[in-house]
């Protein structure tokens, strides 16, 4: 899952990169781009809480997918691109979203050894949690295009 968020994020925040300017000037733009987001990990909130936790390997390419599809979406790949990464930066653009890349797959690495980690009884509900979590974003996606 760590290759999967790696390939959104490299995505994502090389397109919101491209049309940093465009989007920063344009509040509808930026206000439905967050909605949109919000909306997506919304969906993926809910049906990540109803999802068995055994896998078999028909569902771990589902799973690779339905990562990398909310990694894309995600609204910390807005941030990184149009604030993070300097603007004007088009040159070395390809070594800051490189970096970022890295960097989420390090955190994200270290998040499936941590969860390796833990008993399976607690594993067992590491779904549901991160529907939670996923959920909360999605609040704090719409909570944030309503604020402008």
């Amino acid at each position: 899952m760590p290759l999967a968020e790696a390939m959104g994020y490299i995505l994502a925040v090389s397109f919101f990169v491209a049309v940093a300017d465009r989007i920063q000037a344009n509040a509808i733009a930026s206000a439905t781009i967050k909605l949109l987001a919000a909306g997506w990990l919304l969906y993926s909130a809910v049906r990540l809480w109803g999802m068995p936790f055994l896998t078999d390997a028909k569902s771990l390419r589902l799973l690779f997918v339905r990562v990398l599809l909310t990694t894309v979406v995600n609204p910390k790949a807005m941030l990184v691109g149009t604030i993070l990464i300097p603007s004007g930066a088009s040159i070395q653009a390809p070594v800051w979203v490189a970096t970022y890349a890295a960097m989420s797959t390090l955190a994200g690495l270290g998040w499936v050894v941590f969860g390796g980690c833990l008993p399976l009884g607690v594993r067992r509900h590491s779904y549901r949690l991160a529907s939670l979590i996923l959920g909360g974003f999605s609040m704090a996606a719409v909570a944030n295009a309503i604020s402008g």
